[in-house]
C-alpha cells in the first residue's frame, strides 16, 4: 500500500503546488488589451507649413488615410491588440497597450510621424542636410561588436561637399564645459566635450537648430546625437558612404556586461528608429495633443476581461472555464480509466502550470492566442495520457498482469506520443517564424509547452502508473483500471485473447464514397469561395463592415497667445451653459421653438454624457517672429449619434431667421457669443461622428494559412517515415481538407454578415494537430498489428482487412480524445469570454470536420496507395556470378552424393 499512498500523495502534492502557484505566477504576465486597460492617444492632423506652394488641404477622409497608415505601423511595432477611431476628418483616436512609458513615447511618435529626417549641428549659418542628402534605401540594422547592441546603419552621402563641410565646422567649434566636482583637482576646469551633430525627425521646411531652438520644439524633434568630434566616433562602413549609431551602449547598473533587459532595451530602440527610417512621410502634420502628456491620460478598459481588480486578481470568465474544465474533464477521466485518471490529470495539471509558467519567464505576451495556446497545451496532455491508458488496457486484455502491462504500455506508448508532440512542434515553430505577431504567444507556448508535456507524459506519467501498477493491494484487480477481468484471458489455462475493443469487428468505412464526394465538392467549393472573396476584399476576407458609426462627439479648441494680456472665459460650466441654450429641431420647425418650460425640444445639453478637458502648447515662426499659444480642448462625448450636417438647431438668443446645421451654428454660436474674437484669442467647435475603422486582422489568415501549409508539408516527411508512403502521402490530405472547409463555412459566415475577425483562422493550425492526431492512433495500431503478426503475408487483401480492423481497434482512444477535445472547446465556448467564443466554435468544426474525414477515408484512400505503389515493380539487377574454383575428377566415373545417417 506504501506505493499507492506515495502514488496519491505525489499527485496531491502537484496538483495543490500547481494551484498554488498559479495566483504569484498570474501578477507576472506581461498582457494586451486583451486582458488590461488600455491608454487612448488622441492625434489631431494639420495642414503642414511650407515655404513654397500651397499644403495639402485637409479632405473629407484625410483622418481615415492617414489612420489605415497607422494600423499598419502598429502591426509593424509588434502590437498585437488595438483599437483605431476616427473624428471628422482631422481627429484619430488610437487605443493600445504599452509594457513601460518608453515604448508608449516610441510607438506614438512612430505613428506620428509625419516627415523625413534631417542633420543639423549648432551652425547659426548652417543648412540641414535633408532628404536629398541621404542615400537611396532606408537604414537597416546590423549586431554591432559592443556588449551584443545592435547598430543603426544611416546611409547619409557622407562624401557630399555639404556633409564634409558640418563635420569640419563641428569639428573646428567643439563645446567647452565645466569640469564636475568628482573629478580630480588637478585637472583643467574646462575640458573639451565632442561636438555634436544631431538627427531630427518630422523636418519642416525652414527648420534650423536656432528656429527650432527659438521655438523650444528643439528637444522634442531629437532622435539621435552624434559624436562628431573624430572621423572614428561615427563608425562609418567599409565605403565610407554611411555611418552607425550604436544603439544602447551603456551598463545602467555598472556590472561591466551587458544584461539580457539591457540588450532588449537596445533593441527595442533600435527596431523603433529602424521603423522610422522605413516609414514614408503623412500628407499633414500628426500631432498626439492627448494621452502622452502628464494629466491628459486616458484609460479604457480591456477588450475581453480584465485579470487585476483593484490590483487583486478578479474572478474571470476565464478563470470560470479553466475550474469547470477541471472537473468536467476530471470526472471523464474517471469514467474512462478509474485510478489511471489520477495519472492523467497531474501530468495534465502541472504540463499547464508549467506552460504559464514559460510564458512568465520568456517575457512573452499573454493575449487571447496564448490562452488558446495553453488549452492546446492541456489537450495534448490528455491526448498522451489516453494513449498511454489504452495501451496499458490493451496489454491487459492481452492477458498480461498489471506491472507487466505498465511495463509494456511504457514502451509501446512513448514512439506515438513523441509524434504527436512532434506535430504540434512543428506547427508552433513555422507560426511563429511566419505566422505574424498575433501568434507569438500561442506559437512559442506550443513550442515550449510540448517539450514539458513530452517529457511529463513520458517519464512523469510512468512513473505515476509504476506506483500505482506495482502495488501488491492491486494486484489482479483490473477493474480499478477500468479494465473487465472477465474479459482477461487466463494463460494457466492457455485461453487466448478474446476482447480487442468495442469497435473491433465494426467496418468504419463503409460511408466513404458519400463522404469522399461531399469532401471533394465542400473542398473545391471552399478554395474557390475563399479565393474569390479575398481577391474582391484586398485578401481581407474576415474584416468587419469598412465604418461602424459608434458615438458622436463635440471638439471645441479654445486657442490663446501665451505672451497676450487677454483670457479665455471658455470653462466646462460655459460649455454646459451654452449647450443649454441650443435647442435641436427638424428642419422647418426652428420657428416654433419656445424658450420657456412648455418647449418640448431637447436642449444639446441633454446629449451630453462626458467632457473632457485637456491642453497643449503650440508655436509658430513667421519671418523669424515665433509666437507660442496655448490650446486648451473640450472633447465632449454625446449619448446620441448626431449628424453636424444634417439636424438642424437653434440657439436662444441669436436672433435669425435662417435655419443652421449643428455645425455652423456651433461655430457661429462660440465665435460671436460667447467668446471675444481677437487675434489673441480664437474658438472654434465642430460636431464629429466617431467612427471605428476597419481595423486590420490582429492575425493574419493568409500567413496562418502559409504557414501551416509547410508545417503540413514538414510534418508529412516525419510520417513517411514514421508509417509507410503509402500512410504518409495519404496525412497530407486530412488536416489541408479540414482546414479548407472549416475556414470557407466561416468565410460564408463572415460574408452573410456575422462579421469574424482573423483571428478565427486559428482554427488551421488546430484543426491540423488534430488531424495528424487521429491519423497517428490509426497508423500507429495498424503497425504494432503488422509486427506482431506472424504470416508476414503483405498482399494488398490481407493488408486492407487488417488495417480496417486496426482502425476498430484504434477508434476507441480516438473517440476518448474527441471527447476529451471537444469538450474542452465547448467549455472555454461556453464559461469563457463570449467576445472569444467564435475562436473555440471553430476549432470545434475544424475537429468534428476532421474526425469525420479520418475515420472513414484514411484507411481507403491509404490503401488505395498501397495498391498503386505495389504495381511499381523494379527488376533486380542481375549479379555475375563469381568465378569458382572447380574441382577437377581424379577418374573417369561419376561422383556419388553421400548421406550419412545419424541411426545407420
Amino acid at each position: 500500500m506504501r506505493r499507492l499512498w506515495a502514488h496519491i500523495i505525489i499527485a496531491f502534492t502537484c496538483v495543490v503546488t500547481a494551484f498554488a502557484a498559479f495566483p504569484a505566477l498570474l501578477k507576472g504576465i506581461q498582457t494586451n488589451g486583451d486582458y488590461k486597460a488600455r491608454r487612448q492617444f488622441t492625434y489631431q492632423l494639420t495642414e503642414k507649413k511650407v515655404l513654397e506652394g500651397d499644403p495639402v488641404a485637409l479632405k473629407d477622409d484625410s483622418a481615415s488615410v492617414v489612420a489605415k497608415i497607422m494600423e499598419e505601423r502598429l502591426v509593424q511595432a509588434g502590437v498585437s491588440s488595438y483599437e483605431v477611431a476616427v473624428a471628422g476628418n482631422d481627429t484619430i483616436k488610437v487605443t493600445f497597450v504599452a509594457d513601460n512609458e518608453t515604448q508608449y513615447s516610441q510607438i506614438t511618435t512612430y505613428l506620428g510621424f509625419s516627415g523625413s529626417f534631417a542633420l543639423m549641428n549648432k551652425d547659426p549659418d548652417g543648412e540641414p542636410l535633408v532628404a536629398k542628402d541621404f542615400l537611396n534605401g532606408s537604414a537597416y540594422l546590423k549586431q554591432a561588436n559592443v556588449n551584443e547592441y545592435p547598430a543603426l546603419i544611416i546611409p547619409v552621402k557622407t562624401d557630399s561637399e555639404a556633409y564634409k563641410s558640418m563635420i569640419k565646422w563641428a569639428q573646428d567649434n567643439p563645446e567647452d564645459v565645466e569640469s564636475s566636482e568628482e573629478e580630480d583637482s588637478s585637472e583643467s576646469e574646462e575640458k573639451k566635450q565632442t561636438a555634436p551633430l544631431y538627427l531630427i525627425y518630422n523636418y519642416v521646411e525652414g527648420d534650423t537648430y536656432k528656429t527650432l531652438t527659438d521655438s523650444n520644439r528643439f528637444n522634442e524633434k531629437i532622435l539621435l546625437t552624434f559624436n562628431a568630434l573624430t572621423e572614428d566616433t561615427l563608425y562609418y562602413d567599409s565605403d565610407h558612404n554611411s555611418f552607425c549609431q550604436v544603439i544602447g551602449y551603456s551598463d545602467s547598473n555598472s556590472n561591466g556586461y551587458a544584461d539580457a533587459s539591457e540588450v532588449k532595451a537596445a533593441y527595442d530602440q533600435a527596431n523603433f528608429l529602424y521603423n522610422l527610417f522605413s516609414s514614408s512621410a503623412y500628407d499633414y502634420d500628426v500631432e498626439v495633443i492627448r494621452g502622452l502628456a502628464d494629466g491628459t491620460q486616458v484609460y479604457v478598459n480591456a477588450k475581453v476581461e480584465s485579470i487585476f481588480s483593484y490590483s487583486k486578481i478578479a474572478w474571470t470568465s476565464t478563470l470560470t472555464a479553466i475550474v469547470a474544465a477541471i472537473i468536467i474533464v476530471s470526472l471523464l477521466l474517471v469514467v474512462f480509466y478509474r485510478l489511471g485518471a489520477l495519472s492523467i490529470a497531474t501530468t495534465t495539471i502541472v504540463s499547464s502550470i508549467l506552460s504559464f509558467l514559460f510564458v512568465i519567464l520568456t517575457g512573452m505576451e499573454y493575449n487571447t492566442l496564448a490562452l488558446v495556446g495553453l488549452v492546446t497545451i492541456a489537450i495534448l496532455s490528455l491526448i498522451s495520457g489516453v494513449i498511454y491508458l489504452n495501451k496499458f488496457k490493451e496489454e491487459c486484455y492481452r492477458g498480461r498482469t498489471l506491472k507487466k502491462a505498465n511495463s509494456e504500455a511504457a514502451r509501446k506508448s512513448t514512439l506515438p506520443i513523441v509524434d504527436v508532440h512532434v506535430v504540434a512542434v512543428v506547427v508552433g515553430l513555422f507560426c511563429y517564424l511566419l505566422g505574424g505577431t498575433a501568434l507569438h504567444s500561442f506559437s512559442a507556448i506550443l513550442l515550449l509547452g510540448s517539450l514539458a508535456s513530452v517529457l511529463l507524459n513520458i517519464f512523469g506519467l510512468r512513473g505515476m502508473m509504476w506506483l500505482a501498477t506495482n502495488t501488491t493491494a492491486l494486484t489482479g484487480k483490473y477493474e480499478i483500471f477500468a479494465v473487465e477481468s472477465d474479459k482477461v484471458p487466463d494463460h494457466m489455462t492457455e485461453e487466448k485473447q478474446k476482447y480487442f475493443g468495442a469497435y473491433a469487428d465494426r467496418d468504419l468505412t463503409k460511408s466513404k464514397k458519400p463522404i469522399m464526394i461531399g469532401a471533394l465538392v465542400l473542398f473545391i467549393a471552399a478554395v474557390v469561395g475563399i479565393s474569390v472573396n479575398g481577391a474582391l476584399h484586398n485578401g481581407n476576407i474576415f474584416n468587419p463592415p469598412a465604418e461602424q458609426v459608434t458615438t458622436s462627439e463635440i471638439y471645441v479648441e479654445d486657442t490663446v497667445k501665451v505672451l497676450s494680456d487677454e483670457k479665455s472665459s471658455m470653462t466646462e460650466d460655459a460649455i454646459r451653459t451654452m449647450f443649454g441654450n441650443i435647442k435641436l429641431c427638424e428642419k422647418g420647425e426652428s420657428s416654433q421653438v419656445k424658450w420657456d418650460d412648455t418647449d418640448t425640444h431637447p436642449t444639446l445639453l441633454s446629449y451630453v454624457s462626458k467632457i473632457n478637458t485637456f491642453e497643449t502648447s503650440d508655436s509658430e515662426t513667421i519671418e523669424g517672429t515665433t509666437t507660442s499659444y496655448s490650446n486648451k480642448y473640450f472633447a465632449i462625448s454625446l449619448n446620441k449619434v448626431l449628424d453636424g450636417e444634417k439636424n438642424y438647431a437653434v440657439a436662444k438668443d441669436y436672433a435669425t431667421t435662417d435655419e443652421f446645421t449643428l455645425n455652423a451654428l456651433l461655430n457661429n454660436y462660440f465665435t460671436d457669443i460667447n467668446t471675444d474674437y481677437s487675434s489673441s484669442v480664437k474658438t472654434t467647435a465642430s460636431l464629429k461622428a466617431v467612427t471605428t475603422l476597419n481595423n486590420l486582422p490582429s492575425a493574419d489568415w493568409k500567413w496562418i494559412s502559409i504557414s501551416t501549409a509547410i508545417a503540413i508539408g514538414v510534418i508529412t516527411i516525419y510520417m513517411l517515415i514514421r508509417y509507410r508512403l503509402s500512410r504518409g502521402l495519404a496525412s497530407i490530405i486530412y488536416p489541408a481538407t479540414a482546414s479548407a472547409i472549416t475556414l470557407g463555412l466561416f468565410m460564408l459566415l463572415n460574408v452573410i454578415g456575422l462579421n469574424l475577425p482573423a483571428t478565427v483562422a486559428i482554427l488551421i493550425p488546430l484543426s491540423t494537430i488534430f488531424a495528424y492526431t487521429f491519423i497517428i492512433f490509426i497508423a500507429n495500431k495498424e503497425r504494432e498489428m503488422i509486427v506482431d503478426e506472424r504470416s508476414k503475408d503483405n498482399s494488398y487483401e490481407h493488408r486492407q482487412e487488417l488495417s480496417i480492423r486496426a482502425l476498430g481497434i484504434a477508434f476507441t482512444p480516438v473517440l476518448a480524445t474527441s471527447i476529451l477535445g471537444i469538450y474542452m472547446l465547448i467549455n472555454f465556448f461556453g464559461f469563457g469570454p463570449s467576445v472569444n467564443s467564435y475562436i473555440y466554435v471553430a476549432s470545434l468544426i475544424g475537429v468534428l470536420v476532421a474526425l469525420l474525414l479520418v475515420t472513414t477515408t484514411f484507411i481507403p484512400v491509404s490503401n488505395f496507395l498501397f495498391k498503386q505503389f505495389s504495381k511499381i515493380s523494379f527488376e533486380p539487377r542481375v549479379k555475375k556470378n563469381k568465378k569458382t574454383n572447380q574441382i577437377k575428377q581424379k577418374s573417369n566415373e561419376p561422383e556419388e552424393a553421400i548421406f550419412i545417417g545419424i541411426n545407420d
